[in-house]
């Protein structure tokens, strides 16, 4: 991918950064988006904990070295204490709209187009956002799903809505109840779930553990439920890897605390066997049956064998987002999306799915006689 678009306007920000630097950054393009993300993540994941009140006092310690400042928001940990579950400029003065516009304006400022655009990525504008939901009829009792949600545009619009007139005694759980969505970016879905933190930000509780509905998963190829077990293949360039986890840790409110631990465990290079004895004693694995065990041991033997190998256990949390994203309620009442990328198939090249449900989903104009859909398309 760095290679296609070396030639293409990455240049510009490449060679302004590069001179402002002084680092060639057009030598090596690979690495100059690495930097590139990795800073956007960060800014990202400070703006979120910055609009936590105890986050925020701990970050701003000077007291304590920089370094343990940033391996404590990285490792998610500071959003844990606060009550998010998986969120792997001072904003307490900002207003929620003017914050999730800095998420929007940063990553397309920062992320060149010709790379947005090889990835698929044509982003909504707000105003356009909030216009198709009013044409579509959307209510703030409705529920919404965005398969292809970059940073959250719909998302937040419904959310927004329903912050408008929502009680002070509305929890973050009760504002965000049916509204979902999933994106193949990461940052976009970090953007998207910072925004989400700094909206609710006055009604996180510490302790609670609020998953935050947007996911880092591929709506075209979807981890599969066969029977009480999801699954799900991953080809890298160590060979066909299969993970199944059963449906009931997957739901589990708990499932993200007990994937971090995996990682955690994988990451100190403890074998295959001493990890599943640790995690068998986590809460979210107490009702396990022996069957549903057996399915937990196969991906820990997987996600161990990547690790030796020499990937690194960022596998776990991939794979926690893709089956929860599995785990979306159907039945909404409303999908979103931008048809662009949903007639294009993704990125220019990209294989259109041939799962009939699926290109009724992704392609509703083309399939008017699939199956019944998951998701309802409205609001095109």
């Amino acid at each position: 991918m760095a290679a296609n678009i070396a030639g293409s306007d990455t240049e510009n920000p490449a060679s302004t950064q590069s001179e402002a630097h002084g680092e060639d950054y057009g030598a090596n393009v690979a690495a100059y988006l690495f930097a590139l993300n990795t800073f956007i993540a960060l800014v990202a994941k400070l703006v979120a904990a910055l609009a936590l009140k105890g986050a925020a006092e701990d970050l701003r310690d000077s007291a304590s070295p920089i370094r343990e400042r940033l391996q404590v928001l990285e490792s998610g940990e500071l959003f844990a204490n606060a009550g998010v579950a998986n969120i792997n400029f001072d904003v307490s003065k900002k207003s929620p709209d003017s914050t999730r516009d800095l998420f929007k304006g940063l990553y397309q400022s920062f992320v060149p187009r010709a790379l947005r655009h090889a990835l698929g990525e044509f982003y909504t504008p707000d105003w356009l956002a909030a216009h198709v939901m009013n044409e579509a009829g959307w209510q703030r009792r409705d529920s919404l799903t965005d398969p292809t949600c970059g940073t959250g545009t719909f998302l937040l619009e419904g959310l927004r809505r329903r912050l408008t007139h929502a009680p002070a005694s509305a929890t973050a759980e009760e504002l965000l109840a049916g509204l979902q969505g999933m994106d193949l970016n990461p940052l976009a879905v970090l953007a998207a779930r910072a925004s989400l933190v700094v909206f609710l930000s006055q009604r996180l509780k510490p302790g609670k553990g609020l998953r935050l509905p947007i996911y880092l998963a591929d709506a075209i190829n979807p981890v599969d439920l066969v029977g009480g077990v999801f699954e799900h293949h991953l080809q890298t360039e160590k060979g066909l890897f299969r993970f199944t986890v059963p449906k009931a840790l997957v739901t589990h409110a708990d499932f993200f605390a007990f994937f971090t631990r995996l990682r955690e465990l994988v990451e100190e290079g403890q074998s295959s066997a001493q990890i599943f004895s640790t995690l068998m004693k986590q809460d979210a694995a107490a009702r396990m049956s022996m069957g549903e065990q057996a399915q937990c041991q196969q991906t820990i033997d997987s996600l161990t064998r990547l690790h030796e190998a020499g990937w690194d256990g960022i596998w776990c949390s991939i794979l926690a987002d893709r089956f929860a994203a599995g785990a979306m309620p159907p039945g909404c009442m409303m999908t979103v999306g931008m048809r662009r990328w949903l007639q294009s198939g993704g990125a220019p090249g990209a294989t259109r799915p041939t799962n009939p449900a699926l290109l009724a989903l992704c392609f509703p104009l083309l399939s008017p006689h699939a199956p019944s859909l998951r998701w309802p398309i409205r609001g095109f």
